[in-house]
């Protein structure tokens, strides 16, 4: 019988190849069901042998945990170089959107707390 090692659902296409290539590459035999086309089946890739399931799912969480740790680093990189901006930046550099969204928040909120007190 086998077992659903990792669902597709989400998963960029080159992330899918990546575990495809790192099942392929150890040995771990597998069988991949496809996504419906109207998205109430989600596609997932199946270890056939259930003696190979820790194997898999050690490999493909230690590929997800270097994924994730590059993302970070990318994301660092960017974020000290000046690439991505912080919320208090992008607020600085255009204040009349921010001070907009600002009042509408605080509109939404105020409306809120005053039907709350209204029914008690």
């Amino acid at each position: 019988m086998a077992i659903k090692i990792f669902s597709l659902s989400g998963v960029d296409s080159q992330e899918a190849s990546d575990i495809r290539k790192l099942l392929v590459e150890n040995g771990i035999e597998f069988h991949e069901t496809l996504g419906g086309s109207w998205v109430r089946v989600t596609g997932a890739i199946w270890i056939v042998d259930i003696s190979q399931l820790d194997e898999a799912r050690k490999l493909i969480s230690d590929y997800q945990n270097e994924l994730a740790l590059n993302a970070r680093v990318e994301y660092e990189k960017g974020f000290s170089s000046g690439e991505i901006k912080s919320l208090f930046q992008v607020m600085k550099e255009n204040p009349f959107p921010a001070c907009i969204f600002t009042f509408i928040i605080l509109f939404v909120i105020s409306v809120y707390i005053y039907n709350i007190v209204i029914r008690l």
